[in-house]
């Protein structure tokens, strides 16, 4: 079960796999699919401190015309978030197809889905050393390949080309970095969606032992019940990318 809203989300036709394993079928036909609120177990919580007044100690994450603040506390219980059985399958039969067609994932993403004004090689050169100061620096894109979601929930990824900092040991990103990762996903996916935004939005990333691309920094986004012209408008290429 793939749906990510299925429309949006169809691997591309050339790169397309048909399972037809029978223990694999009815593996997956008793798989359980990850729930919002599995995810919110396995990723953490978008927690609501309000606040009666603007105050200098968070000037970032504070909404003002809200007044209230919201904080990602990252469980980072990561390695739970897999992909059903058969998507699996297909997940690790297209990378295999994709390096022997471009060499590599990140050769085919370079090619067929990261912004043209990017370049044809990494590592590609920012226009700000600040993750997502500048739109040109950044592109949000549908994941093809997204986890066991639940219907309702899409899985989008968000692709830096400014490197993000992150410890030397896991690979997980510094308090600073998380900083600026929640304030973009503040103003850019939870703003849009209104008051009660923050809780249709999860975001984590995979520390390094868990990226399937590790040239490039990038950031998941998790989103429920969101309509299809908003998913849209947040991939839609911008002019600072063609």
């Amino acid at each position: 079960m793939r749906d990510q809203t299925t429309v949006l989300q169809t691997c591309p036709p050339h790169l397309g796999f048909r399972i037809e394993n029978r223990e694999l079928i009815r593996a997956e036909e008793e798989f359980k699919h990850l729930s919002w609120v599995d995810l919110h177990e396995i990723i953490g919580e978008a927690v609501h401190i309000y606040f009666l007044c603007y105050t200098r100690a968070y000037p970032i994450l504070l909404n003002p015309k809200a007044n209230r603040m919201f904080l990602h506390i990252a469980t980072n219980n990561l390695d739970a978030l897999v992909r059903t059985p058969s998507e699996n399958v297909r997940y690790q039969e297209w990378g295999a197809q994709a390096r022997r067609d471009y060499g590599s994932v990140m050769n085919y993403l370079i090619r067929e889905r990261f912004p043209k004004a990017w370049g044809k090689t990494a590592p590609f050169a920012p226009k700000s050393k600040v993750p997502f100061q500048d739109p040109s620096d950044y592109s949000v894109l549908l994941n093809h390949w997204p986890y066991a979601l639940e219907p309702g929930i899409v899985h989008l990824v968000v692709w830096s080309r400014t490197p993000m900092a992150v410890d030397t040991e896991k690979g997980d990103l510094l308090p600073e970095s998380r900083r600026l990762v929640n304030d973009f996903v503040r103003r850019f996916f939870v703003e849009r969606l209104g008051d009660r935004g923050a809780d249709k939005v999860l975001w984590f990333k995979n520390w390094v032992a868990l990226q399937s691309v590790r040239a490039l920094d990038h950031v998941h986004v998790l989103v429920k019940d969101v309509d299809l012209d908003i998913i849209q408008e947040w991939s839609r290429v911008l002019d600072c990318h063609r």
